[in-house]
């Protein structure tokens, strides 16, 4: 990622601690998405296809109402997944990607 030519390097990770990425530094000049804190598991059903967080993202990104700028996404996976009693998704922003908008 250090050496991607972008102008904005986003990182959306799921994954067990995901959160733990917040703390790098070498993360620091990343727009950062993450599926947990740094001390919770990422969610999962055993019969399902994905985790919860991707299940959910998808659903945003494909079924939703279109493009989504990063802090509608994470507003919105933060409101889905909570309501579910599962694990908040971390969000940390750089300058103003957080209206960087997202198309499927």
């Amino acid at each position: 990622m250090k050496r991607a030519a972008a102008q904005h390097r986003i990182v959306i990770l799921d994954c067990c601690y995901s959160g733990l990425a917040m703390a790098s530094p070498a993360a620091a000049d990343l727009h950062l998405v993450t599926a947990t804190n740094r001390t919770a598991k990422a969610a999962y059903r055993v019969d399902a296809r994905n985790t919860e967080f991707t299940g959910e993202l998808v659903r945003v990104l494909v079924d939703g109402p279109g493009p989504v700028d990063l802090g509608g996404l994470h507003r919105h996976l933060d409101r889905a997944l909570l309501a579910r009693g599962l694990p908040r998704p971390l969000q940390r922003c750089v300058d103003h990607s957080s209206d960087l908008v997202l198309r499927p």
